[in-house]
């Protein structure tokens, strides 16, 4: 027997086909008279009538019932096996669907985790680049910073020749205070070099500022604390200078004072005790003070003999200081003078008194008359109280005066 199974969709109509001595068909149809899974048997075409057949029928009944059972079984186990088959493969088809979406998926996780490789790969690389331009930075830096302690080694030591200079110019303005009108100038030149040593510093100073805030070559930086230098070695050269020049008009200044002293003596033994006073204040001319009872008797103009003896010690002395001027000034008391005198003021009188000690010291002590200088202010340049007797005494007097050199061209009145 041959056994030919079309299988469909579940749910169709499914025909079997049997053949099996001549060609018997079965099928499922509504037309059968049997319905509900009841098969009908059609007679076989090419068969004799059943009238033909007579005894064999029995025998042939007998088949037809034995044989739909086993194909109804069959065809349930066919079925059973269809829809296994079905099923498995339904879920093979899900599987391979799961597996081909998580393929897809670990390609795409793959795709991802390349390009972020990728880009590692390239962050790698730029941060690798990076590292050496920043290793070439530090380089440089490393060579200005070695720069910059030289430079920072080089303006210590400008610093501490700033401070011995200053301490140099200290130790000469200690000595200004006893120098003269000359000495003061001079001192006065000092204090500009000073003020260009300030500005020396400052200029070390911006030096410095600029190195740390712009960060400068290093050529540059010595070409300007080659200057610097160099100017502080000028100042330096000057204070030098100055303070020997200050040094040697001291030295002069000892010597001129210690001279005066020893005339100061000598007066006070000639003509008495405060008849003379030598001042010699720091910083100011030397003024020799004579009493006019010494000189001149009340209301003359004429020298007396103790006068005479004072200006020629006086003159002497002035012989060794042939470049420094001489003023003499005549002073009064505020006694208005006698109408029975030759002179019409104290003005005049003063005048007078003055003119007669120049014309002694020309005349007798050869004094050059260039060098020497009158002036009468009457009662109008008092040192002492007019209202006593003891202060018109003093007011009463003859001033000598030893004017610095520099004031060849100004006299200066006191």
């Amino acid at each position: 027997m041959r056994l030919a199974v079309t299988q469909q969709r579940p749910g169709a109509v499914t025909k079997h086909k049997f053949t099996q001595k001549g060609q018997l068909k079965l099928a499922r149809s509504k037309n059968c008279l049997h319905n509900k899974h009841k098969f009908c048997a059609a007679r076989p075409s090419g068969l004799p009538s059943s009238a033909a057949v007579g005894g064999n029928m029995s025998k042939h009944n007998q088949r037809g019932v034995a044989t739909p059972i086993v194909l109804i079984v069959l065809l349930l186990i066919a079925a059973a096996a269809g829809w296994a088959l079905y099923f498995n493969s339904q879920q093979a088809l899900r599987a391979i669907e799961d597996v081909q979406a998580k393929l897809d998926s670990a390609n795409q996780e793959n795709v991802e985790l390349q390009s972020n490789f990728d880009t590692m790969r390239d962050s790698h690389t730029a941060a690798i680049n990076k590292l050496d331009a920043m290793a070439a930075q530090i380089d440089v830096l490393e060579e200005k910073s070695t720069e910059a302690d030289k430079l920072r080694s080089a303006l210590d030591k400008s610093y501490e020749d700033i401070k011995t200079l200053t301490n140099e110019r200290d130790a000469a303005r200690e000595l200004t205070g006893a120098a003269t009108e000359q000495s003061t100038e001079l001192m006065a030149e000092l204090e500009a070099a000073k003020a260009s040593d300030v500005r020396g510093r400052e200029q070390l100073a911006e030096l410095v500022a600029q190195m740390e805030a712009s960060q400068q070559s290093s050529d540059e930086y010595r070409s300007q604390l080659d200057a610097a230098r160099n100017e502080l070695s000028s100042t330096s050269e000057q204070a030098e200078t100055l303070g020997q020049r200050i040094a040697e008009l001291e030295a002069e200044r000892e010597q001129e004072r210690a001279a005066f002293d020893a005339l100061q003596k000598k007066l006070d033994d000639e003509l008495g005790a405060k008849s003379v006073e030598i001042d010699q204040r720091a910083g100011r001319p030397t003024v020799i003070r004579m009493q006019n009872d010494v000189l001149f008797a009340s209301g003359s103009a004429e020298l007396r003999s103790t006068a005479k003896r004072a200006l020629d010690s006086i003159g002497g002395l002035f012989q060794e200081y042939p470049d420094r001027l001489i003023q003499v000034e005549g002073h009064t008391d505020n006694v208005p003078i006698s109408k029975l005198l030759s002179f019409p003021s104290n003005w005049e009188l003063s005048a007078a008194r003055a003119s007669a000690a120049v014309r002694y010291l020309i005349g007798n002590v050869d004094i050059s008359p260039n060098r020497l200088r009158v002036a009468g202010l009457g009662e109008y340049s008092p040192i002492a109280d007019n209202e006593t007797a003891e202060g018109r005494a003093l007011n009463r007097r003859i001033e000598i005066i030893l004017l610095p050199a520099a004031d060849r061209d100004e006299v200066k009145v006191k």
